[in-house]
Formats: structure tokens, C-alpha cells, sequence
């Protein structure tokens, strides 16, 4: 009995032990929800002025001019950058203009050199071709007149080889007349007189050797040289 009564009262006593912490914690944890709250109260306290500091007219409308500053800012380099791209289109543009006019005129200057040279050149060939045409006619006429000149050379050697190998007119005249002519003719032409055989039978009266150009016998019965030339 009296084992059971001691449990018992250790047991109240710690019941009432764990009690009493129980409520001390519950005293503690009260204390610290209501400093959180406080706490949390006063926070957003603090943020919600600092919010209708920073939202206020004053605060909006400085903000409000520094973005419409900025874009304004924006706006005008935009503005200045698209003026300098169409300066620079029109002045890319304008020099591929004057490079395509500057090719164009190389191009017509280099067709017209081009043309003049081929005049040129077709007309410094005619120019040759004439003087070579020219030429060619002074030399054919050259030779033509060498040719003439050695045709008249010849033609006098000729007439002098033939005037010193024949009587001229007047001597063969003078022969014709000669009192001694009819006789020699008769005594040649006659068949049967000695100087007709000995004439005849005389080497210079058979046919020419092989290489030989002339014959003495073609040119007749030789004449004396008293009744020829005088």
C-alpha cells in the first residue's frame, strides 16, 4: 500500500511537473507568435510606406520622365542612325553610279581605241599592201626595162655578129654587079665542074658530130673572101 501511494504521488509529481512546462511553454511560444506578429506587423508597416514613398506623384513622375527621357534618347539615335544609313545608302548608291558610268566610259574608250586601232591597222596594211603593189610595179617595170635593154643589147650584138658575118646591102650589090660574079655562079651551080666536086667531097659538106649547133654546109657554098667584102 504504502509502494503504491509513493508511486502515485511521484506520479502526480510529475504530472504536475510536466504540467507546469507545458505551460510555461505555451506561455513561451504565445509570447514568441506575438512578436512574429509584430514583428511581420511591422514590417509590412515599414514596406508598405516605403512603397507609398516610392509610389508617390513626386517619385512617379521623375520616373516617369527618366523613361520618357531614355526612350526619347532611343528615339533620337534610332532617328540619327537611320539618317546616317540612308546617307550612306544614297552615297553607296551614288558612288556605284559613277563606278558603273566610269566602267561604262573605260569600256566605250577602250571599244573606241579599239575601233581606231583596226582603222589604223587596217589602213596601215592597205598602205603596205600599196607601196608593196607599187613596188611590185617598179620592179616589173625594172626588169621589163632590163629585159628591153637586154633585148636591144642583143639585139645589136646580133646585128653586129650578123653585119660582120654577112655583106651589107651595098656590098652585096656590089657583088651582084661584079663582072666576076655570073662566072663563079656558073662554075658553083654547075654539077659536073671540078669545084662542085671538090665542094662536094669536103669534110665541111657532111652531117654535123653530135653536140654540134651549126653546120657550115647549111650556109651554102663558101664564098672568096675577094668577092664578100671589099
Amino acid at each position: 500500500m504504502e509502494r503504491e501511494r509513493a508511486e502515485r504521488d511521484a506520479l502526480l509529481s510529475m504530472k504536475k511537473a510536466l504540467s507546469v512546462q507545458v505551460k510555461m511553454e505555451v506561455l513561451q511560444l504565445a509570447q514568441d507568435g506575438k512578436q512574429q506578429k509584430e514583428e511581420v506587423l511591422a514590417s509590412n508597416r515599414s514596406q508598405a510606406g516605403r512603397i507609398r514613398t516610392e509610389t508617390a506623384a513626386e517619385v512617379t513622375d521623375d520616373a516617369k520622365k527618366f523613361m520618357f527621357e531614355q526612350r526619347r534618347q532611343a528615339a533620337l539615335a534610332t532617328q540619327r542612325k537611320v539618317q546616317e544609313w540612308d546617307a550612306e545608302r544614297r552615297a553607296n548608291k551614288l558612288k556605284f553610279r559613277e563606278d558603273a558610268a566610269r566602267k561604262q566610259d573605260k569600256l566605250r574608250k577602250g571599244e573606241s581605241t579599239a575601233r581606231n586601232s583596226r582603222k589604223q591597222l587596217q589602213e596601215q596594211r592597205q598602205a603596205q599592201a600599196e607601196m608593196l603593189r607599187e613596188h611590185k610595179k617598179s620592179v616589173q617595170a625594172s626588169m621589163r626595162s632590163q629585159q628591153e635593154e637586154h633585148a636591144a643589147l642583143v639585139k645589136q650584138v646580133i646585128n653586129g655578129s650578123m653585119s660582120e658575118k654577112f655583106a651589107s646591102s651595098a656590098e652585096s650589090r656590089r657583088m651582084l654587079q661584079h663582072p666576076h660574079y655570073q662566072e663563079m655562079t656558073a662554075v658553083l651551080t654547075d654539077v659536073t665542074s671540078q669545084i662542085s666536086k671538090e665542094i662536094a667531097s669536103s669534110p665541111r659538106r657532111r652531117p654535123p658530130s653530135a653536140g654540134k649547133a651549126a653546120t657550115p654546109a647549111l650556109r651554102g657554098p663558101s664564098v672568096p673572101a675577094a668577092l664578100t667584102r671589099k
